[in-house]
C-alpha cells in the first residue's frame, strides 16, 4: 500500500505492507527510493514493513520553501512521520545515509525499539568516501546538482568510483537509476531540496560528533552491519559505531559492498527478521554471526 504524510515541511511518501508483525522501517539513502530496499522488504512477509522516501534528493514530490532539510532536520521529519503514522515499538533501519546518531542525541526515539546501521556514514566518514566528497562538490553551487542529476543519464556514469562503482557489488541496474534520478532531472524543486542537504557539510560533520557522544545512552539493542567489500565505508568504523553503544553488535555481511540492501537482500532481510523478533540481548554474553557463522563483535 503506497500513501503519502503531509507534514508542515512536505509530503513524505512511503509504500506499507501492513503485515502482521511488529513494525520495520526502511529509510531510504541519500539519491535513492524506497526500491533500496525493496529485496529486503519482500523477504519480511511476517512484518509491518514501512519503507520510506525522505527527500534526500530522489523524492518525487518537493518539500516546502521553508523545510529543514539539514541533516539534524532530516532526523527531525523522519521522526515526525513516525509520530504521523502512529508507529511504535519500531525497528528503524538506515543503509549509507543515517541520521540515527542525531536522533539519539535530540531524544527522538521514544518510538524506536531496536536500530539497524548498515554500512553507513558517521561523524569521521561524512560525507562518506569518494561518492560523499563529490556529492558534497556538488551542492556548493546551483549548477551543481543540475550537473549530477543529467550525468546520470549516461550509461557509464553509475560504474564510476565518484558515484556507484564503490558502493555496490554488482552494477546497478539502468531502471533503478532511472528511477533515482528521473525526479531531480525534470524538477528544479528536487534539486533544490537536495542542495539544501548537502549545502552545509561542515555544520552536519559537527552535528554528528556531537551527536555520537551521546550514543552510549540509548539502551535499546543495535544491530549494525556491514559489507564485507565496502569500500566506501570503512570497517573500522562500523565497528567503533557499535562499541559506541551500550547493546551494540558488529556483523559482517560476505559478498557486499555499501548497498548492502542490494547486493545481498536475502542475507540482510534474514538479519533483521530475527534481530526485530528478539526481545533484546545481554551485549556482554556471546552470540553467533547470522551471516557466517562467526562470532558477534561485541563489547567486552
Amino acid at each position: 500500500m503506497a500513501g503519502t504524510v503531509e507534514l508542515d515541511e512536505g509530503p513524505v511518501d512511503y509504500v506499507r505492507t501492513g503485515g502482521p508483525g511488529p513494525v520495520v522501517v526502511l529509510v531510504n539513502a541519500a539519491l535513492s527510493d524506497e526500491t533500496l530496499w525493496a529485496g529486503v522488504a519482500a523477504e519480511l512477509t511476517a512484518y509491518d514493513v514501512v519503507s520510506l522516501v525522505l527527500p534526500l534528493g530522489a523524492h518525487r514530490r518537493p518539500m516546502s520553501e521553508h523545510a529543514d532539510l539539514s541533516l539534524r532536520g532530516q532526523a527531525r521529519l523522519l521522526a515526525d512521520v513516525l509520530e504521523a503514522l502512529d508507529l511504535r515499538e519500531v525497528t528503524l533501519c538506515f543503509n549509507d545515509w543515517c541520521a540515527a546518531q542525531v536522533m539519539v542525541a535530540e531524544g527522538w526515539t521514544d518510538r524506536v525499539a531496536r536500530l539497524v546501521l548498515v554500512s553507513c556514514e558517521t561523524a569521521a566518514n561524512y560525507l562518506p568516501g569518494l561518492p560523499g566528497r563529490f556529492l558534497g562538490l556538488l551542492g556548493r553551487s546551483r549548477a551543481g546538482p543540475w550537473l549530477g542529476y543529467q550525468s546520470m543519464r549516461l550509461p557509464l556514469a553509475t560504474r564510476l568510483p565518484l558515484t556507484f562503482g564503490r558502493m555496490s557489488d554488482r552494477p546497478l541496474p539502468p531502471a533503478l537509476v532511472r528511477g533515482w534520478f528521473g525526479p531531480g532531472q525534470r524538477d528544479p524543486r528536487i534539486r533544490r531540496d537536495l542542495r539544501r542537504y548537502v549545502g552545509d557539510v561542515p555544520a552536519a560533520r559537527r552535528c554528528l560528533q556531537d551527536a555520537e557522544r551521546s550514543l552510549g545512552g540509548f539502551q535499546q539493542p543495535v544491530l549494525v552491519v556491514w559489507g564485507e567489500e565496502d569500500r566506501v565505508m570503512p570497517r573500522a568504523e562500523g565497528q567503533t559505531l557499535a562499541d559506541r553503544f551500550a547493546a551494540g553488535r558488529f556483523v559482517l555481511v560476505p559478498g557486499a559492498g555499501t548497498l548492502v540492501p542490494l547486493d545481498q537482500p536475502v542475507r540482510l532481510a534474514s538479519l533483521v527478521r530475527d534481530f526485530a523478533g528478539s526481545r533484546g540481548w545481554d551485549v556482554r554474553g556471546g552470540g553467533r554471526d547470522e551471516s557466517g557463522g562467526g562470532p558477534w563483535s561485541t563489547h567486552p
